[in-house]
């Protein structure tokens, strides 16, 4: 009689350690976009804080102008 089992546990194993290699690469693959994803999110809050800033400054300049004039 061989030393190795007869009720596939072998055959399971293996299938099992491929899941979960594939898996771990699947959920290295989700952080890498995330990681991209938030820097893309900072990168538009820093634009958009810009464009309000510049936005905001317009009827502060109308004032001043209505004060000078």
């Amino acid at each position: 009689m061989s030393d190795a089992p007869t009720n596939g546990w072998n055959e399971w194993s293996r299938h099992v350690l491929k899941e979960l290699e594939r898996l771990d690469a699947n959920d290295k693959e989700i952080l890498a976009e995330l990681k991209r994803l938030a820097i893309d999110v900072a990168t538009l809050k820093v634009k958009y804080g810009l464009i309000g800033g510049f936005i905001g400054m317009i009827p502060g300049v109308i004032a001043l102008i209505k004060v000078f004039a």
